[in-house]
């Protein structure tokens, strides 16, 4: 149906306001990389046309819709991973870049390409630090909310791809509102900790993304099921030995968060109960009694603050409200004082009136009395 119930003029009129703003977004597509030579060979997924065109000042300018070339050349589904390092060793920051529209950073768009070649770039997609110290690639979240790990899972059905970006920055199930979707999530879970199995100290030792990856995981969990997984896995003499739980327990997140410190506590318990002995376990008991003891009286002190400011805060009210009702009082006796005067003066102007009139009958009563 027409948008005006069959008036054809406004019919019209809208079809080309319509077809109108359809050919300026084709325009703007088709002269959206004018000159921006390295934006263009990324778009084409050129080697050549990037490495001719690649300069550190190219490599930082955005197109109109505030997207770096490394955010052109990470959507691409040509992409290799020699044309991604190009251009991000080049201007290391560009990984971090999310302040477009969207929010979304090279990674988010790297998370939802199909291409064959992804898995192969995505580990220079989630730095640990950049210039600036921001965070890390796989933690930011888009416009909805996001990470890159949730869109992947949403969206690119390589479980590569998924598994890599959930190593990193994990997810919950509850996330996912499908149950294809929470399922995946689940078997990504289940892939996780048996990765986690292979990381066998000292043959191999986790990363510092890994490391992040894993508190990320045990300081996050929601879901009771996901909580007894890993408690059932730190149990498990075979698949978790002593020298990896150690590991586990030492691993720091790019807060340089301990994960023993700031695991959920069904976590934190079962890596005590695996690593330390009934002594060492007393010990921890008194020392984490000791810093709640500190904690809440930090927090009865912190309370006692808040009472505090509260009651100054009254107090403060108090003395406004007191001060506008003397004000507002003073205000009333001004205007019933200037009333009064304004009684007064009128009154003198009657009797004046009054004094005129009289003066002025006697003068015609007396001229009157010559005449007769």
């Amino acid at each position: 149906p027409s948008p005006d119930n069959g008036n054809n003029t406004n019919t019209n009129a809208f079809q080309n306001n319509f077809f109108a703003q359809i050919t300026s977004i084709a325009n703007n597509l088709k002269t959206r990389f004018d000159n921006l030579p390295l934006h263009r060979a990324c778009y084409n997924a050129s080697e050549q046309d990037i490495k001719d065109s690649l300069t550190n000042e190219a490599a930082q300018q955005t197109d109109r819709f505030n997207l770096n070339p490394l955010h052109i050349l990470a959507s691409n589904p040509n992409a290799t991973i020699e044309m991604i390092k190009l251009v991000a060793d080049q201007y290391p920051d560009a990984v971090a870049k999310a302040d477009n529209a969207m929010r979304m950073s090279p990674l988010h768009f790297a998370s939802v390409n199909p291409g064959e070649h992804v898995i192969e770039f995505l580990p220079h997609l989630v730095p640990l630090t950049t210039s600036d110290n921001v965070r890390l690639g796989c933690t930011i979240q888009n416009m909805d909310s996001q990470t890159p790990t949730v869109l992947s899972i949403l969206y690119n059905p390589n479980n590569d791809v998924q598994q890599h970006l959930f190593k990193y920055q994990q997810c919950e199930v509850s996330e996912f509102g499908g149950k294809e979707y929470q399922d995946r999530v689940r078997g990504l879970e289940e892939w996780y900790l048996n990765h986690i199995a292979q990381m066998l100290p000292p043959d191999h030792t986790l990363s510092l993304l890994e490391q992040h990856g894993w508190v990320q995981f045990v300081s996050g969990v929601v879901e009771p099921a996901t909580a007894q997984k890993i408690c059932n896995f730190i149990g498990d003499l075979e698949k978790c030995t002593r020298p990896l739980a150690q590991e586990l327990a030492d691993a720091k997140d790019d807060e340089n968060r301990k994960a023993i410190d700031v695991a959920v506590e069904e976590v934190q318990s079962a890596l005590i109960e695996r690593l330390y002995s009934t002594e060492e376990k007393l010990k921890l008991k008194v020392e984490k009694e000791k810093k709640e003891a500190e904690r809440k009286k930090k927090e009865v002190e912190r309370k006692k603050k808040e009472v505090e400011r509260k009651k100054k805060e009254m107090e403060r009210k108090k003395k406004e409200a007191e001060e506008r009702k003397e004000r507002k009082v003073e205000s009333k006796e001004t205007e019933v004082e200037r009333k009064e005067k304004e009684v007064e003066r009128k009154e003198k102007e009657i009797q004046s009136l009054l004094a005129v009139r009289k003066k002025t009958t006697k003068e015609d009563m007396c001229t009157d009395c010559v005449i007769s």
